[in-house]
């Protein structure tokens, strides 16, 4: 028997080089795993690092367009005796800082607004601080109650909120303007 055993070759041979394959491969497979898993790690700290800044953004234009809707209502009431000249410069600073506001705003959103959007707010806004330009030059009287069927900024306001309330044209809608 002896000499038939030399014949035959040892399996450990075979099996040592299969071993070092498999361990080859799961390290290899570890070091892929490793990296993406990092690279998921770094890509949700950064999404999460995008959400909370456009949040922050989202609750200033927030804050703004309430400090807006306060201004506009305490220049309606009578109870104020302060000329429409004297709300210029809390209508300048809210409008610079909405503006950058929005601007910030787009640049941290994670999802984009399509071209036909960011052309609706802007034309919106300019139409709004358009509309509310010329009461701020007519000088220093004092405020009267102003009537909504008479001042064009009621009803430009009035129909931005029926707009916000429907939002947006979606992509590839026309609505009618106006």
């Amino acid at each position: 028997m002896p000499p038939e055993r030399s014949r035959r070759r040892s399996p450990t041979l075979g099996l040592f080089f299969g071993l070092v394959i498999t361990l080859g491969a799961v390290v290899a497979y570890s070091w892929y795993i490793t990296r993406e898993i990092s690279g998921l790690r770094q890509l949700q700290t950064d999404l999460t690092d995008r959400n909370r800044k456009d949040t922050l953004q989202l609750l200033r234009i927030q804050n703004d367009l309430n400090l807006l809707a306060l201004a506009m209502r305490d220049m309606l009431d009578n109870d104020q005796r302060y000329p429409l000249a004297a709300w210029s410069s809390q209508f300048d600073r809210i409008r610079a800082d909405l503006g950058d506001a929005l601007r910030r705003e787009e640049e941290a959103a994670v999802a984009r607004r399509t071209p036909e959007q960011r052309q609706y707010l802007a034309d919106s806004m300019k139409q709004f601080w358009d509309a509310t330009r010329p009461h701020f030059r007519r000088g220093p009287r004092r405020p009267r109650r102003r009537r909504a069927d008479r001042d064009p900024v009621v009803p430009a306001g009035a129909a931005g909120r029926a707009r916000h309330d429907r939002g947006p044209p979606a992509r590839g809608e026309q609505r009618e303007r106006g």
